[in-house]
């Protein structure tokens, strides 16, 4: 392996915690959002983030605990706008095969932060956040809007997520040009990721 993986498999997590991006990762994980428990906390949470730097925000919740969070940074014009569209919940996880961490404590070991949608999909929905949040803190206005959408119940049944918002709240979707959402490249590109174990196991995300 090249040196500097070398160096990330040795860092201890005290250090990896020291990057604002690593240490909202892990508390992020460490939101149970099964379905049984819904999106409600792992909603606000990311609402927190977008609050500080003065983004809107709106919290939808059809059902109980299973909620939608829309954030918009708004650009010189409405249409043509990018959705920056990631899920909130994760499926069911099996304790009994979880041998190097519990599901959701976000242990970090060599280099890697294990937990229960830690690929699928909390590290690249909080990249995204973090890059509406930067925009923003830069000044930058965007050509057109940029939208960010945390849905709810992506895993199972898909009853409470995009497909309820696009029958009760299409304005939400108005103006939307492009969309970028979970794919095996987005992925590999936003996040410089390498996953282990499929995500019904043990996943865990590379810390590069």
């Amino acid at each position: 392996p090249a040196r500097s993986e070398v160096r990330d498999l040795q860092r201890s997590p005290e250090e990896w915690l020291r990057e604002e991006p690593i240490r909202l990762l892990r508390d992020y994980i460490r939101i149970d959002t099964r379905p049984a428990r819904g999106e409600k906390e792992g909603a606000e949470f990311l609402q927190r983030i977008f609050s500080c730097e003065g983004i809107s925000t709106e919290i939808v919740c059809p059902a109980p605990g299973r909620c939608n969070l829309l954030a918009r940074l708004p650009g010189r014009r409405h249409d043509n706008a990018l959705l920056l569209l990631n899920h909130i919940d994760v499926v069911d996880a099996y304790p009994q095969y979880w041998k190097e961490a519990p599901p959701f404590e976000g242990v970090i070991k060599h280099g890697y932060l294990y937990g229960r949608g830690a690929f699928d999909m909390k590290s690249l929905g909080l990249a995204q956040a973090l890059a509406m949040r930067d925009l923003k803190r830069a000044g930058v206005v965007p050509e057109s809007d940029i939208l960010f959408l945390a849905e709810a119940d992506e895993e199972i049944g898909q009853r409470f997520g995009a497909r309820w918002l696009l029958d009760h709240r299409p304005e939400w979707f108005a103006g939307v040009g492009h969309a970028l959402n979970e794919t095996r490249p987005t992925a590999v590109i936003l996040l410089c990721a390498r996953s282990w174990g499929p995500e019904t196991l043990q996943p865990r995300h590379r810390l590069a």
